[in-house]
This record gives C-alpha cells, sequence and structure tokens, in this order.
C-alpha cells in the first residue's frame, strides 16, 4: 500500500464524519425558523380597522427537552395569515371580526426559552390550565402570574403558542376579568395542524374571551365569578335568526357568528382595556 493511499484509507472516517456533520446543522437549523422571520412575516402591522385595534403579542413558548417543536408546526406564513388583517380570508380572525369595529394586529412576535413554572406544567411538559371555569387553583394562579410577570406586554392581548395543552383543548382564553388583569390566550399546536380556517376559528373563539365574552348556550355560566354571573348570563342567551351551533362563542368554537350583545360587549372591552 503506497503511503498516499494510506493517509487517504485514514482520512475516509473523518471527512465522512465532517461531512456527515455539515448534513446535519443546516437541517437543525432549517427546522427552526428565526423569530426575526416571524416578526418580518407580521410587519407593518396596520390596523386596517374601523376604530378599536387592539394589540396583540405573539408568544413561542419552547419547554425544556422540546426544542424548535412549536416553530416546527407555526410557521411565519402561518401566523401571518391566521393573525393577519385582511378581513375576507376567511383563514383570519379579522374575517370573523370583520362586522365589528375590533381588529386584532400583531404587533410583536417574541420566543420564551425559560422553563415555565412547575405548578404550571404537568410530568408531560404540557400547560395545563382549569377545567371547571376561568380560575385555577390558588397554586395555579400564582404560576400564572409569574409567567406573565416574565413575559406580559401591558395593553395588548398576549397569545402563548405553546407544544401542548393538558386534556383535550386547543385553546384557553382569559379576559383581564378572569386573567388577573392580564388578556391572555394559550393555543395548542393542534390548532395550526387543522386548516387555517378552522384554526382561525378556535383562535378568534379565544379572543373573544380577552374582550369579556362568555361561552354561548344554556348552562355555561355556572363557574364564572359571581360578580360577572348576570353578564355571563345575557351574553350567553340565545339570539334572535343565530343558531347556536353558528356562533362563535359556543363552547366547540365551530361557529363563525357573533350576536349584537356580544358585539357591543367586545367594543366596550377593546375601547376600555386595550385603547
Amino acid at each position: 500500500m503506497t503511503p498516499s493511499n494510506v493517509v487517504r484509507r485514514l482520512l475516509l472516517p473523518v471527512l465522512a464524519f465532517a461531512a456527515g456533520w455539515s448534513n446535519l446543522v443546516p437541517a437543525r437549523a432549517a427546522d427552526c425558523e428565526e423569530i426575526s422571520a416571524y416578526q418580518q412575516a407580521v410587519s407593518p402591522g396596520a390596523s386596517g380597522g374601523p376604530g378599536l385595534t387592539v394589540g396583540v403579542v405573539i408568544h413561542i413558548v419552547e419547554t425544556k427537552g422540546h426544542p424548535c417543536e412549536v416553530r416546527k408546526v407555526w410557521t411565519p406564513e402561518q401566523v401571518s395569515i391566521i393573525f393577519g388583517a385582511d378581513t375576507q380570508d376567511e383563514q383570519s380572525v379579522n374575517s370573523i371580526w370583520g362586522s365589528t369595529k375590533v381588529r386584532f394586529v400583531v404587533r410583536e412576535v417574541d420566543l420564551n426559552k425559560n422553563d415555565p413554572p412547575e405548578d404550571l406544567m404537568d410530568p408531560q411538559q404540557r400547560v395545563t390550565v382549569p377545567t371547571s371555569g376561568p380560575k385555577g387553583t390558588e397554586k395555579y394562579e400564582k404560576a400564572f402570574d409569574v409567567l406573565l410577570a416574565e413575559n406580559h406586554r401591558d395593553h395588548q392581548v398576549n397569545v402563548y403558542l405553546w407544544r401542548r395543552i393538558a386534556g383535550s383543548p386547543v385553546g384557553f382564553g382569559r379576559s383581564t376579568r378572569s386573567g388577573n388583569g392580564k388578556a391572555t390566550v394559550f393555543l395548542d399546536n393542534e390548532c395550526s395542524q387543522k386548516s387555517l380556517k378552522v384554526c382561525a376559528t378556535y383562535a378568534a373563539h379565544e379572543l373573544g374571551h380577552t374582550l369579556g365574552l362568555y361561552h354561548a348556550g344554556r348552562n355555561t355560566c355556572s363557574a364564572v365569578d359571581a360578580q360577572f354571573r348576570d353578564l355571563c348570563t345575557s351574553l350567553a342567551k340565545s339570539c334572535p335568526g343565530v343558531k347556536l351551533s353558528s356562533r362563535l362563542m359556543t363552547p366547540a368554537a365551530l361557529g363563525r357568528k357573533l350576536c349584537p350583545l356580544e358585539v357591543k360587549q367586545a367594543e366596550l372591552m377593546a375601547t376600555n382595556e386595550f385603547q
């Protein structure tokens, strides 16, 4: 064996490893969009609305051991379409809110890599949400406050995109009334894996909660704080000409229509809390 062949034989494994590593690095980077790509996709944030612009901050949450899992399914394009200003595109939340004065406009997209509070997560690293109403246990609410103290932007609706929500909810929404003074939405990765129109409907439903709306239908207000129960009951009642299954605020979140009283309440909340 000639010296040149010996060197070539010795170098082959090293070269192969280097080639393999160089192939791996771009693949990992390609799996995970830079957060700047999301900001560019949603900018500029023109209101496009008739007067009540509600700012939205989107937080992409990556929990320990699950890097990039949210960004892999919530692409910049999906975020820009679902939360876009277009009221004619049925894949946008604003297509549902187009009949009102309210327009949701993304102001910022943020990447959160800090581990959420322990009492907000289950052993499978899924975020937990209250199951019997808008409020959780005292321990849960303290953990919720810790999360928001680190990340929340005041006078905006803060939307958190999570890998998973424990249980079956695709989303969870709170107004300043039920969210300890902060309007908040949690969305599961499952939303982005549905059609964009369906995901936009789920997101619009949760945004309705941030504007003080409650679930429509009978027997949906029992877990609401006593001081807001009468308001909830009035909003949950049927409205002429709109089937319950067609309403945005049904618990199933499959409808897309708002009742006049719901529009009035949402516009009032948008005026008082976000202008």
